[in-house]
């Protein structure tokens, strides 16, 4: 579809810069500014079908190494300004270098270093004053470096700006028919440059929020442990357990990234019970324990209002449910209980077999084990037992490998 896009696209470009017909704009100019409307609307749609804000932008922010790329419209961009070539850099101020993102045109072998100082070259004159350059020769400009092995003769590029933030350049080389590029393609080129910024800038608040959110999220499961003092570190051991399951079932990152979620907070609702009951070194009444199993539901009401997604509740709400069918709050049996929460219930179990609590020493792990395992199609799935079995012996057999290893 792109590429339908662009060549007609191409057309319409054509036609409007034809001297006779930009003769007969300049006499009618409401004319001219509808189709320059309808111009960039046209250079929208081909940007907008390269799907750049898509999904990728939160997973981006779960997997926090990850970069946005931006390939596709490097081709778009050079096809629709008739290029041989465009390259994106984006500034990394970690080692003050404009890094290659993407680039069309250019074999990757061509392209000596990926990283240009923040002030090297047009590139980085361009990101140091924030300013467009349109150069129509470049081996007569002294800020020109080639990075290349290829014959350069033009090129335009344009900062990547929103607001007062620069991310980098944008760069496009070569116009096919040699005469350099215009004024209507430095608009164009800009218009892309607008489209890249606002993926950074989506990118860059999203970890900023996706950190608030983190920190918030580790907020909740302190202030459990500090109704429950027998509890401290319960949520986040939980959580590893879950994760490490996740991982040897083979879920999706983002996937495990919820499941880690609903670990942390699956006892959320305990902040709703009365401190009493939560820290009783003897056996719970029937009043009491009626009350503690409330927990699940009290978690998810004051969870609701943060719009967590469907699978983060499911499984805080149905943790303490059983594979038999005999759990609560709901009483739901088998394949019933969601996924996350069938994971949470083994994870939770051993953290609770094995660590002290006010009316018990906590067991080893061989004995954690066999608990688990005794209760297999009981109280837990035997999908998740038996991964967490297989888990144990991996986590067993390295130990043994790291122990009979030189250090």
């Amino acid at each position: 579809m792109t590429c339908i896009s662009c060549f007609v696209f191409g057309d319409i470009v054509n036609l409007l810069t034809r001297p006779p017909v930009v003769q007969f704009m300049a006499t009618k100019p409401l004319i001219f500014e509808r189709l320059f409307i309808f111009e960039v609307k046209c250079v929208s749609k081909v940007l907008q079908s390269e799907h750049y804000y898509e999904d990728y932008f939160l997973d981006s922010a779960i997997q926090n190494d990850t970069r946005p790329n931006f390939s596709s419209l490097a081709q778009s961009t050079a096809k629709i300004l008739r290029a041989k070539g465009c390259i994106l850099r984006i500034y990394n101020p970690s080692n003050d270098k404009l890094e290659i993102n993407s680039c069309f045109g250019f074999d990757i072998n061509d392209l000596p270093s990926p990283l240009l100082d923040s002030d090297s070259g047009i590139a980085g004159w361009v990101f140091k004053n924030r300013k467009s350059c349109n150069i129509a020769n470049v081996n007569t400009d002294g800020r020109f470096i080639n990075h290349t092995k290829l014959i350069l003769y033009n090129l335009l590029s344009v900062p990547i700006l929103h607001e007062s933030r620069v991310y980098g350049t944008l760069t496009v080389y070569d116009k096919v028919n040699m005469k350099g590029f215009s004024k209507k393609d430095l608009w164009y080129l800009m218009i892309a440059a607008d489209y890249v910024a606002s993926n950074v800038e989506i990118l860059f608040l999203s970890r900023k929020y996706q950190s608030y959110y983190h920190n918030s999220i580790y907020a909740f499961a302190r202030a459990i442990e500090a109704k429950d003092t027998y509890t401290v570190g319960h949520s986040e051991r939980v959580a590893t357990m879950a994760v490490k399951l996740g991982h040897h079932m083979l879920l999706p990152e983002r996937q495990i990234y919820n499941l880690k979620i609903a670990a942390l907070l699956h006892d959320i609702g305990k902040i709703g019970i009365c401190e009493d009951i939560l820290n009783k070194d003897s056996r719970l009444t029937p009043e009491e324990y009626d009350n503690i199993k409330q927990h699940p539901r009290i978690g998810v009401k004051i969870l609701q209002p943060l719009q967590m997604v469907e699978e983060v509740l499911a499984g805080i709400h149905y943790h303490h449910e059983r594979y038999d069918g005999k759990g609560y709050p709901a009483g739901v049996q088998g394949d019933q209980i969601p996924l996350f929460a069938r994971i949470i219930a083994v994870a939770d179990a051993f953290d609770a077999i094995t660590s002290d609590r006010a009316y018990k020493k906590g067991s080893n792990i061989s004995t954690a084990v066999q608990k688990i395992e005794e209760n297999m199609n009981k109280q837990f799935c035997p999908i998740v037992v038996n991964s967490f079995l297989s888990l144990i012996d991996c986590d067993n057999q390295q130990q043994r490998l790291d122990r009979l290893l030189p250090s």
